[in-house]
Order: C-alpha cells, then sequence, then structure tokens
C-alpha cells in the first residue's frame, strides 16, 4: 500500500531589485514538483511498474465500482464488421488483446486487458476493417478492479463443411486452411 504525503508549495517574494521572469519561476516550480515527487513516490526500476503500482492501489480501493471510467487507462470497443481474424492481437505488444474461443458457448470472443494496454492504438490502426477503437471513454474502473479482461465483440461460431473446424459464422463457411487449399487447386488449373 501507497503512502502518500501531500505535496505543498510555498512562495515568498523577497523584496529586491532583481526581477524574475515567467521561463525562470515555471523552471524553479517544475524542478522543485519533480524533487518533491521522486520523494514521495517508491522507487522502482522501470516507469511501467508505476502503472502495476497504481493497479494494485485500485484493485485494492474500487472493489465494488460499477459503471465508472478509468481516465488513466484505455478501453476498447469493437464493432460489428469485425472478422476475427487476428490482426489486432498479433500487432499489440503488450498482449492486452487477446481472441477466446468457447465451444461451450459456441462463440468467438475478442478481450481486451485495460491494466495491460498503453493506449498506442496500434490495433486500431492495423486493423483491415477499422472494427476496434481505443480511447479513454471506453474504460472501465470495474473491470481493472477486479482485474478482468473486457468483453469487446463476440461473434458465433459454426463448422468448417470442408474440414470440421470451428469457424466464426457470417464471416466464412470454411476456415482459411481449406480457402487455402481450394486457392491453390484454383491456381494450379488456371
Amino acid at each position: 500500500k501507497l503512502d502518500i504525503k501531500p505535496i505543498t508549495f510555498s512562495w515568498q517574494q523577497k523584496k529586491s531589485a532583481e526581477q524574475i521572469n515567467r521561463r525562470e519561476l515555471f523552471s524553479f516550480v517544475l524542478t522543485k514538483l519533480k524533487q518533491s515527487i521522486s520523494e514521495v513516490l517508491p522507487k522502482v526500476e522501470k516507469p511501467s511498474d508505476y502503472r502495476s503500482l497504481l493497479v494494485t492501489e485500485l484493485q485494492q480501493r474500487f472493489t465494488d465500482a460499477k459503471g465508472m471510467a478509468a481516465p488513466l487507462f484505455k478501453g476498447a470497443k469493437g464493432f460489428n464488421n469485425c472478422t476475427m481474424c487476428g490482426t489486432c492481437v498479433r500487432a499489440c505488444r503488450n498482449k492486452a488483446l487477446q481472441i477466446v474461443m468457447d465451444q461451450e458457448k459456441n462463440g468467438s470472443e475478442l478481450l481486451h486487458d485495460q491494466t495491460l494496454c498503453t493506449g498506442c492504438n496500434v490495433c486500431s490502426i492495423v486493423c483491415p476493417e477499422k472494427a476496434i477503437e481505443i480511447s479513454a471513454e471506453n474504460s472501465s474502473l470495474e473491470s481493472i478492479a477486479r482485474n478482468k479482461p473486457t468483453l469487446v465483440i463476440a461473434k458465433p461460431l459454426t463448422i468448417c463443411e470442408t474440414c470440421g473446424k470451428a469457424i466464426i459464422e457470417e464471416v466464412q463457411m470454411v476456415c482459411q486452411d481449406c480457402r487455402r487449399k481450394q486457392d491453390k487447386k484454383l491456381q494450379d488449373i488456371y
């Protein structure tokens, strides 16, 4: 648990003939602020460790936060044109996105872990369908407090007509492996 001491600033102006310009004043204040913050925050090896300290603190304080946003974190929003191709999952450097296939529910889900997301928006940039959006408005303090990934989008599954693998319904009727084999056969013919 963090024991954060309050930071107070006081300013005394001496009556002197010297005048201080605005740049020097802000430089002085920011330098003192950096020194005060480094005294208050615990020492860590990497800046990402501060993020894990913040997540731990939020999990301890907001166990029943329903409907509250977490503006320091980014959340994901999915659109219906998502094909579950997995491009966003492969592009995410922090492994904040994952696709989970659930045979019992007969569906596929795209999940987003806000505690791992840095908000770089690479997933939304590389998405061929522009079916994902990352922003602070989509964040949820409840999912951070419960350490549970949020559901971005869910799609029903069906069975491949050729090999019997589970595939996403309404997007394709044949799995990608069988489609490649069919394309290869067509290329050999022509």
